[in-house]
């Protein structure tokens, strides 16, 4: 079975609920280190928030270095934990 590192998810998938699937992954084993929402909606972050995401990505992204920054930014952290044993 595949175990992404990262997931993007967005919120409104035409076949299913993005809320649900962000749970889903978020309580698998082993969890994605990063699970980030992307919506055309601001209004989405506390909705993906609650669902478990490590992140919010505004739709249209328009700069290579706001999507790098959104995936780097809790993996980085995660490293950092990891790295001291938290």
């Amino acid at each position: 079975m595949y175990h992404p590192s990262v997931a993007i998810v967005d919120l409104g998938l035409p076949d299913g609920n993005g809320e649900d699937l962000i749970k889903d992954l978020v309580e698998d084993t082993p969890r994605p280190l990063i699970v980030l929402e992307t919506s055309g909606n601001p209004h989405s972050r506390d909705t993906a928030m609650t669902a478990g995401t490590n992140g919010f990505l505004a739709k249209p992204i328009t700069l290579l270095a706001t999507f790098q920054e959104t995936i780097l930014g809790p993996y980085l952290q995660i490293a950092i934990r990891m790295d001291h044993g938290l």
